[in-house]
């Protein structure tokens, strides 16, 4: 039996357990499992890498872990280490556990495939490891960006703070933050949508409720939008190339 996993806090309604379960059955794949695996705490996590690593081949990670689980990581691939945050582990010989993350490649995919234009300059919602990758896949396309975010920081600007020009300068608008994520689904950045219009394409990760707050409230401005599905597709797919490459 080769078991997979998905670490995070709440799983209830989580992508990735009903996505490999399906993918599994789909290639007959009856010697594979896939589990949610919910951790309350750093100590549960600690916990949890010291005592039950070596039941599973590989792992998926999730809200608030992508930064926490990489102490307990043998290695970093590239992009993690450029990312600086982890949402693939592999297992190795010896229990040698390997850090990736697919969310990055996988959002400049579904860019790639969005018509955006070259060089432009975006608005990046949130400044956690969803971020860092979505800062991550932009970098790669020589966007510029800004980073919208809640408190004070030299890198980042706070919603009280962003001007309507910034907004209408921005090509694209991306929400990388858990608000209005199933069950909060009345919950939205407090962002200044008079700024938006048809010109805009606005991103949220988030694909469970299909259509945020955040997104009903840009699309009513006339922009065209765009859940974090695809993506979550995009990087489980990566995240089982990883998880069968040779060692």
């Amino acid at each position: 039996m080769s078991a997979y996993g998905l670490i995070g806090l709440s799983l209830d309604h989580s992508f990735s357990p009903a996505f490999f379960r399906q993918f599994f059955i789909e290639r007959g794949l009856s010697n594979h499992s896939y589990s949610s695996i919910e951790i309350k705490d750093g100590e549960e996590l600690k916990r949890f890498f010291s005592t039950s690593i070596s039941q599973y081949s590989g792992l998926n990670v999730t809200l608030p872990y992508k930064e926490a689980v990489m102490p307990f990581l043998h290695q970093l691939d590239p992009i993690a280490q450029s990312i600086a945050a982890v949402n693939v582990i592999k297992v190795g010989t010896g229990l040698q556990l390997k850090g990736y993350n697919t969310d990055g490649p996988a959002f400049l995919d579904t860019l790639k495939e969005w018509d955006l234009p070259e060089m432009g300059f975006a608005l990046v919602l949130g400044n956690g490891g969803a971020s860092k990758a979505v800062q991550w896949a932009l970098n790669q396309m020589d966007y510029t960006y800004s980073i919208v975010n809640r408190g004070v920081s030299k890198e980042t600007i706070e919603y009280a703070h962003l001007q309507k020009r910034l907004v209408e300068k921005a090509s694209l608008i991306i929400n990388t933050t858990p608000l209005g994520m199933y069950p909060k689904v009345k919950e939205c950045p407090p962002f200044p949508f008079d700024g938006i219009n048809s010109t805009h394409k606005v991103y949220d990760l988030i694909y469970n409720p299909e259509k945020t707050l955040f997104l009903q409230l840009a699309e009513a401005k006339g922009a065209r939008i765009k859940n974090g599905h695809e993506m979550l597709e995009k990087q489980a797919l990566l995240s089982w190339k990883i998880w069968q490459q040779a060692e």
